[in-house]
């Protein structure tokens, strides 16, 4: 099915809809991860088909929907650092933000363990924390706040409305109505691979009574 999305630097979106309909597939298609079969995707004005994968990260991120998905080594705090490997900044100015980042998601105790064998909650604050580190114009997060308790899916939320408020689009799949009534700029509801509704958080909660 044909999908017509146009991102805007200052979107929150909350993508939507029932298990199967394709949310997670439109997220790993954006990121070359699955072939499209038709059409193209625009990033920055720029047909993606032309883009280096290098060119394409240091624009957008992804937090995936399986954490485990995403690690790259062996040990909590280098994976943070692998984040950052490509970023020119001084190697004493990397330790401190992936401290920072430790300190923030309540990994420091495990800082020197295998990614793996951490819970499923702080696997995806691990995962989620890798992405904040490079400051990103575009990130996409799916299920974010999954297995996360109360305190911690509050941080996390505030953490991307203050990324939002400096410029970064968010877009995250989430089937937590609290959370998209309290954050979400803009509801994008998919049904059968398609867009059934594109609008704000208030119109949408209209449109599920029709």
């Amino acid at each position: 099915n044909g999908i017509t999305l146009q991102v805007r630097q200052d979107d929150f979106i909350a993508v939507v809809g029932s298990n199967g309909v394709g949310k997670s597939t439109l997220f790993n298609v954006i990121f070359r991860l699955h072939e499209p079969q038709s059409g193209s995707i625009e990033l920055m004005g720029r047909d993606m088909r032309d883009m280096s994968d290098r060119e394409i990260y240091r624009i957008m991120g992804l937090v995936f929907q399986n954490p485990e998905l995403q690690f790259v080594t062996n040990q909590v705090d280098e994976e943070l650092m692998a984040s950052l490997k490509g970023e020119d900044i001084p190697e004493s100015l990397k330790r401190k933000r992936g401290k920072d980042m430790l300190e923030r998601y309540g990994l420091v105790n495990f800082a020197h363990e295998s990614p793996f064998i951490l819970s499923q909650g702080q696997k995806r604050r691990l995962s989620v924390a890798t992405m904040l580190l490079t400051n990103q114009r575009l990130l996409f997060l799916d299920e974010p706040t999954y297995g996360q308790d109360q305190q911690n899916r509050i941080e996390l939320m505030d953490e991307l409305v203050r990324l939002n408020r400096n410029g970064t689009a968010i877009a995250m799949i989430t089937h937590d109505m609290a959370l998209i009534k309290r954050y979400a700029k803009r509801v994008l509801s998919m049904d059968g691979g398609d867009i059934a509704f594109d609008g704000s958080a208030e119109d949408y909660a209209a449109f599920l009574q029709h």
